[in-house]
């Protein structure tokens, strides 16, 4: 064929016979024949279906999307929009920047950035519009709506000693409880402060406590408002402490077993989250100081030992750190997840997703490579060689989907 520019300047291409075989043979996906009538241009791939829509596997978690920094994992607890339908969550790392994760679309939206690094967990206001995060000696407050913090003055010293915030819960639209720690002259001395957002001011209360262990990462109160609970913070690792705010005393006990340990979240609904791997996630009830052991359902495939950060929704959603590698997050969202298929591949694969507009993705997965890609509508994706999972929602229709794996000829 001849064509080119200016006029009367042409230019040639030549398409040569394919050899039957050559280096990089596994790589040819056409085949190209010249005939006295013309060019044969031959696909050489086929497709076979992996998945078309029959009766898939129950799985009740489901990987996410890995957080779009480099390192940490704080979490606000679960937010439906009552205006969408969907729930997201707000998430802030070790670099102070900012994003909400919208859990139904798998999608990050950068927000401003924290002021500086949040400890622990994010706390939600009872009317959903404020988050508040501890941060060394103060609180950062962020407005939803206006996507902006403000911060508050410096939290009272203990003793002529500085303090650091550690975990916290609202107690209503304006007031907040805050368990900090400072360390007087080599002992780590605790106390549970108030904040008032409205007017900027911190109260603080005569007694304090001396316990061993001093990582409170996750808080709570009880629904009546009347004690705040944190947890790691007493005689070990399994420790809760209580903070009764009309006498200014303290308590605590163990969360129901030796193994189970706190999980860093703040949770208005009086409950402190605890987990031990590969089991499931329960609760320790701060209404009536009692262990719930039938939460969540157990994940599997968690294999982070401790250190758990997450957010949660009543006792059927949860968002939470589960793997110490690539993709590290994943969800629960009580009805479950299925697994559509599996598939080892050997080499680059072309892979056809066919599905809905339904607001759901499929969750393309490989565990060992780290890979986390999700599909929202019909879409042609080429996948390296690797153990590949494909996850779904259960509510979403499995039925209307399909996910076809080329063949070469």
């Amino acid at each position: 064929m001849g064509f080119g520019a200016p006029p009367g300047a042409a230019t040639f291409l030549e398409l040569k016979d394919t050899p039957e075989t050559y280096a990089g043979q596994a790589l040819k996906l056409a085949k190209v024949k010249t005939t006295e009538d013309g060019l044969n241009l031959d696909l050489l791939l086929s497709f076979t279906d992996w998945y078309a829509g029959g009766a898939p596997t129950s799985y009740p978690w489901l990987f996410e999307p890995d957080v779009p920094f480099a390192s940490g994992m704080i979490f606000s607890p679960i937010i439906l929009d009552g205006v969408t339908g969907q729930y997201h969550v707000f998430v802030t790392g070790a670099a102070d920047e900012f994003y909400k994760f919208n859990i139904d679309t798998k999608q990050y939206h950068k927000l401003t950035d924290a002021p500086s690094l949040i400890s622990n967990h994010l706390a939600l206001s009872p009317d959903g519009n404020k988050l508040a995060g501890g941060a060394s000696t103060r609180l950062y407050i962020y407005d939803i709506e206006a996507n902006t913090w403000t911060q508050s003055p410096t939290a009272p010293q203990i003793t002529a000693t500085d303090v650091e915030v550690m975990c916290l819960v609202w107690a209503d639209n304006d007031v907040i409880w805050a368990w900090v720690r400072a360390d007087v002259t080599g002992t780590w001395t605790i106390k549970c402060y108030r904040y008032t957002v409205s007017t900027e001011t911190w109260d603080s209360y005569a007694n304090s406590i001396t316990p061993a262990i001093v990582w409170a990462t996750a808080c709570s109160i009880k629904t009546d408002g009347s004690a705040v609970y944190a947890s790691p913070l007493g005689a070990n690792y399994y420790s809760w402490q209580r903070y009764t705010i009309a006498t200014d005393t303290y308590g605590g006990g163990n969360l129901g077993a030796t193994s189970r340990r706190a999980i860093g979240a703040s949770d208005r609904n009086a409950k402190i989250w605890t987990h031990v791997t590969n089991a499931w996630i329960s609760y320790w009830n701060c209404d009536t100081d009692s262990f719930i052991d039938s939460g969540i359902s157990q994940n599997t495939l968690e294999d982070k030992a401790s250190n758990w950060t997450g957010g949660f929704l009543e006792t059927s959603k949860a968002i939470y750190w589960a793997r110490a590698a690539n993709p590290k997050l994943m969800s629960y969202f009580g009805t479950g997840s299925w697994r559509l298929a599996q598939k080892t591949l050997t080499d680059y694969n072309l892979v056809v997703f066919r599905k809905p507009a339904d607001g759901f993705a499929i969750s393309c997965v490989n565990t060992a490579a780290g890979y986390y890609i999700p599909i929202h509508l019909f879409d042609v994706l080429c996948l390296p060689a690797g153990t590949w999972e494909f996850f779904y929602p259960k509510d979403g229709d499995y039925t209307k989907l399909k996910i076809s794996g080329s063949v070469l000829k």
